[in-house]
């Protein structure tokens, strides 16, 4: 498959510099756009140096100083407004909204400008929103967010974050930094970095479906159990590592894409109905603590800020630690040596890591130290990577 990024290999930073927020502009802002920032995406512009570095750079990457999440004004603000007298209790429904049946709910892939402007009016007119993201990480350094995911109580779209890649962060930013706009996300730890680095979209008023069923210590954490507990559906969890870049996604695909957020809006009625009776049976004084508890977790993972990653020493320590082969300093250096070769040398062909050079053939070559290509061969019992040879 040709890779996708080629499409914007020019904008894709695997430099050791720090990574640099992509937005230029607050729809709801508190607070403008740090000048630090401003000042660093203009500098980044003139200097075009995000495929310009070389090997040894990653010395100046230690301590560097990673942006601040530039919605922390507005975050905060609204994670401090949901403790208002009155603001939990209107948050709460009396009876949970039940969901369409899948066969019955318009399904639309947006794959054009103008299919996203149709979305967009159609995400802004409502309160509540269902989301979740499919990403790629073999093929790229960095990370591809490959597809979106959006459903509202009458209807999903499936968004083409490749081929709408450039769009996406103005299109949806006045959606995803609306604090009247709830954004219901299921384990959103690494979605929240997603959308920061590839899309510029900071997220403000934000629900996780899985801060909500550690607060209430359910048996299980994971949207498959959520899914199968409230709304009676099995999902096939085989398609969760597979490669969402392709077009078209097969029939398969789209519907596990689908069913991430379709039935989410409903799982997140039952387990905020949930929270109020868990916090009035143990509480009756402070009947809403449980309900902001998660709001409070939420919030707090929407101030994360992407960073770009690092080599870093400790990364090297535990790779020697299960490496029982190493006996002699000579091999732990030039282990040490390879590992940051790969990492640069990945960076450059915008690789991951594991693809590159897999971590057992990492070690073979530091145990045999060969010095020629047929003993690089025989050291990696014949199978090279590329990337090996062509460096």
């Amino acid at each position: 498959m040709r890779k996708p990024q080629h499409a914007w290999i020019a904008d894709i930073d695997n430099s050791y510099d720090a990574f640099v927020p992509l937005l230029t502009a607050k729809p709801h802002c508190i607070e403008d756009l740090p000048t630090e920032i401003i000042e660093a995406q203009a500098k980044q512009q003139e200097s075009k140096t995000s495929r310009n570095f070389a090997y040894g750079d990653h010395k100046q990457q230690k301590g560097q100083a990673s942006f601040p999440n530039p919605y922390t004004p507005e975050i905060e603000a609204f994670d401090q407004s949901i403790g208002e007298d009155g603001k939990l209790a209107s948050l709460v429904p009396d009876v949970a909204t039940e969901f369409k049946p899948l066969e019955n709910t318009t399904l639309t892939f947006v794959d054009t400008e103008e299919k996203l402007a149709k979305a967009c009016e159609v995400l802004s007119s409502v309160t509540e929103l269902a989301v979740d993201l499919e990403h790629h990480s073999s093929r790229t350094y960095l990370g591809i967010t490959s597809l979106m995911q959006v459903s509202t109580r009458e209807e999903d779209f499936i968004i083409d974050t490749i081929t709408l890649r450039k769009h996406l962060g103005d299109a949806l930013r006045p959606i995803f930094d609306n604090p009247d706009i709830v954004k219901v996300l299921h384990g959103a730890d690494m979605d929240i970095e997603w959308l920061q680095r590839d899309l510029g979209l900071y997220v403000v008023n934000m629900f996780d479906t899985g801060q909500a069923s550690r607060v209430l210590g359910l048996k299980g954490f994971g949207l498959a159990f959520l899914l199968q507990t409230y709304c009676s559906v099995l999902t096939d969890k085989k398609y969760q590592l597979a490669d969402w870049r392709q077009r078209p996604l097969p029939e398969e695909m789209v519907k596990y894409a689908r069913e991430d957020t379709h039935y989410l809006l409903y799982v997140y009625d039952r387990l905020r109905i949930e929270l109020l009776e868990r916090g009035r049976a143990s509480n009756a004084a402070n009947p809403y603590a449980p309900l902001k508890a998660v709001y409070h977790k939420s919030s707090a993972l929407c101030l994360k800020s992407y960073e770009k990653p690092e080599v870093k020493d400790y990364n090297f320590y535990m790779l020697v630690a299960r490496n029982k082969a190493l006996q002699s300093l000579n091999q732990v250096r030039v282990l040490k040596m390879l590992l940051k070769w790969r990492d640069f040398v990945a960076r450059k062909e915008d690789e991951s890591n594991h693809y590159m050079l897999p971590n057992h053939v990492l070690f073979q070559i530091g145990r045999d130290l060969p010095t020629t290509r047929n003993e690089l061969r025989d050291s990696c019992r014949a199978h090279v990577p590329p990337a090996v040879l062509l460096h």
